[in-house]
């Protein structure tokens, strides 16, 4: 997570908190590349929030970070106030391409779940949320529930 370090993010109070404060507390952090002007990206936050909860209630150190591709920092912070969980966001500007670029975005919305060093552990996020029964056992191993009776 190189490109976001030394960097701000804010959350949903409209705080500010340096990344490498964010990285350093999480094993996962899941990339949502979105926008406020995009409905698929809108009807993706309900699975994102509830598999979010769902981590927390788990144990799992999974945070997420939004990368808007809005132009406009004051729609972005509506739409992430009014609409997305208790995470952070990238504030609109030239480190959002940056993120963009590095994980290769060409279309939202995208989900990149990356582990605390900045590993790709999951590309599509997205498919995963939106097909996978248990998207936690896929970004963490240890919380597979085929897993949990073997031991």
């Amino acid at each position: 997570m190189e490109i976001l370090k030394g960097n701000f993010l804010v959350n949903a109070n409209e705080e500010t908190v340096i990344a490498n404060e964010i990285i350093r507390s999480s094993e996962m952090i899941g990339l949502y590349f979105s926008a406020s002007w995009c409905p698929p990206c809108r009807s993706l936050l309900p699975l994102l929030k509830a598999t979010y909860k769902e981590a927390r209630s788990r144990g799992a150190k999974l945070e997420v970070v939004f990368v808007p591709s809005d132009s406009d920092d004051q729609q972005m912070m509506r739409f992430f106030v009014d609409n997305h969980g208790p995470w952070f966001a990238v504030p609109v500007g030239p480190l959002t391409a940056a993120v963009r670029r590095k994980m290769q975005i060409h279309a939202i919305p995208q989900l990149v779940v990356v582990n605390n060093r900045g590993e790709v552990v999951r590309r599509n996020g997205r498919a995963d949320l939106e097909g996978h029964e248990d998207p936690l056992s896929l970004w963490f191993p240890r919380l597979n529930r085929g897993a949990a009776g073997e031991n």
